[in-house]
């Protein structure tokens, strides 16, 4: 990996009187970087003082534009519409990835991986406050209380079902349990 030269602190340093070679033996950067940070400043004819007030990838990106830039190989998929099928009964992330990576390889492009895939969706979601909203019928959901033999007390479990049963009292038969 490629680190990038820390321009900001360079011309600081620079401004404060340390001489190029002072500056690579004591930050542990290469003499020529430093050399070429100096000459490119007095080139485009920027000085610390034009540069305090901003962060260190902007001024980076002053002195080295398109160096470095964040490009992607991949093919970006349409998370909008992952988003609205993912609504759908028996869609999942895994099934639209794959539907992904055929789209791709038709198209000869480069899909990413199922991982990355996943996490930038994500990342999608939570950029744009979106949440899948899931729909609780009438009994569907019941509380139920039950007592554990080995500790005393009542405790509460929430037990989902899909249209086994239609009341309580068939839910407590269906579970063994003593209907009270």
């Amino acid at each position: 990996m490629v680190n990038k030269i820390k321009v900001k602190l360079i011309l600081e340093l620079h401004k404060a009187g340390m001489s190029r070679n002072t500056i690579a033996d004591n930050r542990h950067m290469s003499r020529s970087s430093v050399t070429d940070v100096i000459r490119l400043s007095k080139e485009i004819s920027i000085a610390f003082d034009d540069v305090k007030d901003k962060g260190e990838k902007q001024v980076y990106c002053l002195f080295y534009p398109g160096k470095h830039a964040e490009e992607t190989v991949y093919k970006n998929p349409d998370y909008k519409y992952v988003h609205s099928e993912l609504k759908k009964v028996g869609v999942t992330l895994k099934l639209l990835w794959e539907e992904y990576r055929d789209k791709c390889n038709k198209e000869c492009s480069i899909p990413m991986g199922y991982t990355k895939y996943c996490n930038e969706y994500v990342e999608y979601t939570i950029t744009n406050t979106l949440t899948n909203h899931l729909i609780h019928k009438p009994n569907y959901q019941y509380i139920l209380p039950y007592e554990a033999e080995a500790v005393s007390g009542r405790y509460y479990a929430i037990i989902y079902l899909c249209c086994l049963c239609k009341s309580v009292s068939k839910l407590y038969f269906a579970l063994g349990i003593a209907y009270r």
